[in-house]
This record gives C-alpha cells, structure tokens and sequence, in this order.
C-alpha cells in the first residue's frame, strides 16, 4: 500500500470516530425507563421475599440496572431538584420502604400527583439498603439501627398508569371540629 492510501485509511478513521463522538456527546440521556419492562412484579410478594431472604443484597443484584413494573400507592411526595415518591400500600404496608426518584424534567408531568393515588409504574432498580444486624456497643449506633428500615431505591422511574384517588375531604384537619372549643 502507497503512502497516500494509508493516509486516506488514517484521515476516514479519525473522521469517523469524530462523527460517532459528536452523536453520542449530543444525543440526549435517557431520564425515564421506557419500554417493556425486564420484570413485572407484584411489590409486596417481591418485597416479602427480599425480607425473607438473609442473602437479598445477592439476590437483589440480579435486579440492578433492570426496569421493573409494579402498582403502588404514593405514601409521600419529595424533593427539589428531582421529584421523589414514597411509594406502598397503606391498606397492606410492604415490608420496606420503597423510593422512586424522578427526573427534574418530568416535574410538570408530576404535577397533579396527589398522596394516595394508585400508580402503574416503571423504574430503573438501583439498590436496596439493609441495615446493619450487628449489635453495636455504641448506644448511639444501636438506636439508629433500631429506627432505620430497609429500603429500596429506584431511579429513571415513569407513569404508566395513574388512577387518582378522590380526596376526602371530610376527614381534613382542617374541617374536622374541635370539641374542646365553643362558640359564643
């Protein structure tokens, strides 16, 4: 091969590889999980396994980086930059708490989210926290083994399905009447 066809050879190589650079430097990152989901779960069952199971950091590591669909409740609604749901069933409370964490973009999407209503949802799974069973010397480090639960952490979580829970609004702290207090 002469000179100048290596030097062609070289020059296509490198503008290629700038134009694969400059795809994937502008293509925008994925914020939700979409698609078909890798496992469909009933929450409760999974989650009931994971407590059951005295191996689960190992058996959850199937699950990393995995979508998975489920239904639940919205127990609590957080965050700043990014939106975060406490999610359950407060008719049959799971066995830890479960966190879904939503991308600051999909704020206006969350928008009308209100605690109780029922989700089909698909997340990203990304650990699951367990505390630690030693019995520590520490009374310090003993109540907070004590108070803090297992958790799971989900991340790049989507709606699919939102079935919104009419609000009662007799039993509001706001309208119930305080027997203690009289009118003139």
């Amino acid at each position: 091969m002469n000179k100048k066809g290596i030097f062609i050879a070289v020059i296509s190589t490198i503008f290629i590889g700038v134009l694969i650079g400059v795809y994937f430097y502008f293509k925008p990152a994925s914020v939700s999980s979409t698609g078909d989901a890798d496992f469909n779960k009933d929450m409760g069952v999974w989650l009931q396994e994971l407590d059951n199971d005295t191996a689960a950091n190992k058996s959850f590591a199937n699950y990393i980086n995995k979508s998975v669909r489920f239904d639940a409740e919205i127990l609590d609604i957080t965050g700043d930059s990014s939106v975060t749901l406490q999610l359950g069933n407060s008719q049959n409370p799971w066995s830890m708490e479960v966190y879904a964490n939503f991308d600051a973009s999909m704020k206006s999407e969350l928008a009308g989210l209100l605690v109780g209503d029922q989700l089909t949802i698909q997340c990203v799974c990304n650990g699951l926290e367990i505390p630690s069973t030693t019995v520590s010397d520490d009374p310090a480090m003993a109540l907070l083994d004590e108070v803090s639960g297992k958790q799971m952490k989900l991340s790049r979580c989507s709606i699919i399905e939102h079935k919104p829970v009419k609000p009662d609004v007799s039993r509001s702290h706001e309208h119930q009447i305080d027997s203690t207090s009289t009118e003139n």
